[in-house]
């Protein structure tokens, strides 16, 4: 649906669809190619888009968002949109915090956001989930970088997740296993590739910034008695890192171990599927029957695509990271 018309593969007018999803900061997107019509003329930038894509009268919400660009070609009108956590990009802000968890730093930006959107006549962004994540002694915010940006630095230093929901809903979470979505190689994956990672890095060291925290978090947090730092896993080249937002000895410790945790990743998995739109970014997929594997392999899904022309069909590209 893109504004108040419907268009469907069935009536040809629809030449090629592509979804892609992925974790914060990456924004959502959607590519259709119409055919160029008296109906597909009509399509502007800034309308609504809403995909719904599976089989026969079982569809499944893939993407929501609004028009972002239009390119009219002799034959085709190429449309791109975007999900609305393209505001994330664009929104900046300078704030300070106190004694605040990861989580309400982020439930204060979606506030802040809303607040200039509903000023602009915009409808605002809402979320699904929201949890706390590390408590910051003193945290700041500044607009030499976008809202969506500092979202996804809070995610990576508390082992979170952050996307959007096909319906456009915010998520910042723990990674919770669910009940796997199984897939058989040979019944419904058509390709499945195993990328083994290359990671150099054998251990993790973060230094803070003004550290006087030996009463903990309860300190003035500009007088320095020492320097303290974290530091997980052990190897020949370590990543040093210093992070001006850390000010006590419990985060830095929790921080280096979370880095540690994303980056210490053995490999990806791939999947080319027959088209599954219940799949989602957050998700869990379990794999059988592929050669070479003792055991089934599972993975969390990071990035989704779906992809429908009349060459290929309905597929769905997956990509997936080890579960921890």
């Amino acid at each position: 649906m893109v504004g108040s018309k419907t268009f469907t593969p069935s009536s040809t007018k629809i030449f090629d669809m592509r979804v892609k999803c992925g974790l914060c900061p990456k924004v959502d997107t959607l590519e259709l190619i119409f055919t160029r019509d008296d109906e597909t003329e009509r399509v502007q930038r800034g309308e609504n888009v809403i995909v719904k894509a599976g089989y026969e009268d079982k569809l499944q919400t893939v993407f929501s968002g609004v028009v972002d660009l239009i390119e009219k070609g002799f034959r085709q009108i190429r449309v791109h949109a975007l999900n609305r956590a393209l505001h994330f990009t664009i929104f900046r802000l300078n704030r300070v915090y106190l004694s605040q968890t990861a989580g309400k730093i982020v439930s204060d930006i979606l506030d802040s956001l809303n607040k200039r959107l509903v000023e602009k006549g915009e409808e605002p962004l809402k979320h699904e989930k929201i949890m706390d994540g590390i408590m910051f002694p003193y945290y700041v915010i500044g607009e030499n970088i976008c809202a969506y940006e500092h979202i996804a630095r809070l995610a990576e230093k508390s082992n979170y997740i952050c996307y959007t929901t096909p319906e456009g809903l915010l998520n910042f979470k723990e990674y919770e296993r669910k009940e796997p979505y199984t897939l058989k190689y040979g019944e419904n994956i058509i390709e499945v590739s195993l990328v083994k990672l290359f990671n150099p890095i054998g251990g993790v060291t973060v230094y803070g910034e003004s550290p006087s925290s030996w009463a903990g978090r309860e300190t003035f947090h500009w007088l320095s008695k020492k320097d303290y730092s974290g530091t997980s896993g052990k190897g020949v080249h370590e990543l040093i890192l210093k992070d001006p937002s850390i000010k006590d000895t419990d985060t830095v410790s929790t921080v280096a171990e979370n880095l540690y945790s994303r980056r210490k990743r053995d490999f990806m998995t791939f999947l080319k599927t027959l088209g599954e739109p219940k799949i989602k970014v957050g998700d869990t997929v379990k794999v059988e029957n592929v050669l070479g594997a003792q055991e089934p392999i599972e993975f969390q899904v990071v990035e989704v695509e779906h992809h429908l022309n009349f060459g290929e069909g309905f597929t769905t590209l997956v990509g997936g990271v080890e579960v921890k």
